[in-house]
C-alpha cells in the first residue's frame, strides 16, 4: 500500500448504527505525497456539519467528505 493520507467509514459503523469515521494522516502515512488532512466544524448551523480534506503535496484533493452531525447520530 502507498503511504498516504485516508478518510474512510470503518466497517464496523453497521454494527453500532452509525458511521465511525475514521482520517489518518501522520508522517509515517504521508511521507511520500507530503499529504495532510483538514477538519472543519461549522458550530453556528442547526445541523452542524463536519467536513475532512486530504490535500496532497501537489495541491491535489483526494478526499473531500461532509457529515452533518444528523448523519453521525445513533439509530434509536
Amino acid at each position: 500500500m502507498a503511504k498516504r493520507s485516508h478518510v474512510w467509514t470503518h466497517p464496523e459503523s453497521d454494527r453500532v448504527g452509525y458511521p465511525l469515521i475514521e482520517v489518518v494522516s501522520s508522517g509515517v502515512a504521508n511521507s511520500q505525497t507530503l499529504s495532510f488532512a483538514t477538519v472543519d466544524f461549522d458550530t453556528t448551523a442547526d445541523d452542524p456539519p463536519v467536513q475532512v480534506r486530504i490535500i496532497h503535496g501537489d495541491g491535489k484533493t483526494p478526499a473531500d467528505k461532509t457529515w452533518k452531525l444528523s448523519d453521525l447520530t445513533p439509530d434509536q
